[in-house]
């Protein structure tokens, strides 16, 4: 169980480091594209990091049969 809480908690902190991320740019003039490109960011080193990474997009291929 180790090993899963482990890569458990590493998710989290993308996710964390990504809500922290769109907070600093709420402050700007065209906010909702900041923390749009925030997000693609965070989606786009989770997709990589760490082990080959674990995007939401990849999820996506295998549930879209069964829909």
């Amino acid at each position: 169980p180790v090993p899963w809480l482990a890569l458990a908690a590493a998710e989290g902190l993308f996710i964390a480091v990504g809500c922290l991320g769109i907070a600093a740019v709420t402050r700007l003039a065209y906010w909702p594209v900041w923390a749009a490109a925030v997000w693609t960011l965070d989606e786009a080193v989770r997709a990589r990091i760490p082990f080959g990474g674990f995007p939401w997009g990849k999820i996506a291929f295998g549930q879209s049969e069964s829909a």
